[in-house]
C-alpha cells in the first residue's frame, strides 16, 4: 500500500480519484435501462420507443435534450475539478506519525 505521505500528495491523489469518478460514471448507452431494453439486437426498434426521451426532450442522440445538459455538466465538473482543485500549492505541515494498525 503506496500511502502519500504529505497534503500535497494527497491532494494529488484526491484530485485524480475524483475525476477518475466522473470519467467513470456509468452515463453511456450500455448503461442505460431503456436503451438495452430497446436494443435492436433483441429485436426492437432502439430509440424510436424509448421512453426516457419523451420526458426529458428527446433521446440521448438528440441534442440539447436533459442527457447532453449532464454530460456536458459533469465534464464542466471534471475540468473545474482538473483546474482548480489542486494548482500546485505547497501547504505548511506538521510532522506527523502515521501508524497502518490504527486504520483496523
Amino acid at each position: 500500500l503506496n500511502l502519500s505521505r504529505s497534503v500535497e500528495g494527497i491532494m494529488k491523489a484526491k484530485q485524480k480519484l475524483l475525476i477518475n469518478i466522473l470519467k467513470n460514471m456509468p452515463l453511456g448507452t450500455s448503461n442505460c435501462y431503456f436503451c438495452l431494453l430497446n436494443s435492436p439486437i433483441l429485436g426492437f426498434d432502439g430509440c424510436k420507443t424509448c421512453q426516457w426521451g419523451k420526458f426529458h426532450g428527446g433521446t440521448c442522440c438528440t441534442p440539447n435534450n436533459d442527457y447532453h445538459k449532464i454530460q456536458d455538466l459533469r465534464l464542466e465538473l471534471q475540468g473545474a475539478i482538473e483546474e482548480l482543485y489542486y494548482k500546485g500549492e505547497k501547504y505548511k505541515t506538521e510532522e506527523v506519525e502515521f501508524k497502518p494498525e490504527s486504520l483496523i
